[in-house]
């Protein structure tokens, strides 16, 4: 197997210690009796698919700002879904507009 290039080291030793973290969080704590062990989970979910989706792009080859950024607009809507999803208030209107807005990001970066 062929090492890491120095670009994709860091992506994926940040994945998988985020990964880590999520896992002993998830086993050890109880979002029931303390509701902060929740916003840090919503926290290292995001950082492990960020890093996961920059590590993906670094096996393709270089990639763009455009190509990063796009990867974190969709990790942190990613995030919000599974917050809206977690706390069950995500109706058909939130969706809609989660959607529209994941949209417009999405549009605004390819413009930029």
């Amino acid at each position: 197997m062929k090492a890491l290039r120095p670009q994709q080291r860091l992506p994926a030793l940040t994945a998988v210690g985020s990964f880590c973290l999520l896992l002993l969080l998830v086993f050890l704590t109880s979002p029931v009796e303390t509701v902060g062990w929740s916003v840090v989970f919503f926290g290292l979910l995001a950082v492990f698919l960020i890093s996961i989706g920059h590590w993906l792009l670094g096996l393709r080859g270089q990639p763009s700002r455009r190509a990063r950024q796009q990867v974190s607009v969709l990790a942190i809507l990613v995030v919000l879904l599974v917050m809206f999803g977690s706390a069950q208030s995500l109706n058909w209107g939130d969706f809609v507009v989660l959607a529209l807005t994941a949209l417009a990001f999405i549009l605004y970066i390819q413009r930029r």
